[in-house]
């Protein structure tokens, strides 16, 4: 199983692939609105799936399924069986 799933390591993540960092008060603003690109989109499938080390699922292999960083953590949580703390959970 790969590693735990957490906010600030997913956002990190994402924030390398738009031209302007998101914050996790954008955790449901849409990716594609801020400035993903297809390429981007696949670079980014790439990186989670190397740093959660599982495969992403071809049916959520689209950027219109899979635009916010809730989407991605929902995944991340589907395919690993990790429970992702809510962004209020890992600020306590």
């Amino acid at each position: 199983m790969g590693k735990s799933a957490d906010i600030q390591k997913v956002l990190q993540l994402v924030n390398e692939y738009l031209p302007e960092p998101m914050t996790e008060q954008g955790l449901e603003d849409s990716l594609t609105g801020r400035g993903l690109d297809s390429y981007g989109f696949v670079e980014l499938i790439v990186a989670l799936e190397h740093e959660y080390q599982f495969c992403w699922p071809i049916d959520e292999m689209c950027m219109l399924a899979t635009d916010t960083i809730g989407d991605i953590l929902q995944i991340i949580e589907q395919e690993t069986g990790q429970i992702v703390p809510s962004a209020d959970e890992q600020l306590e």
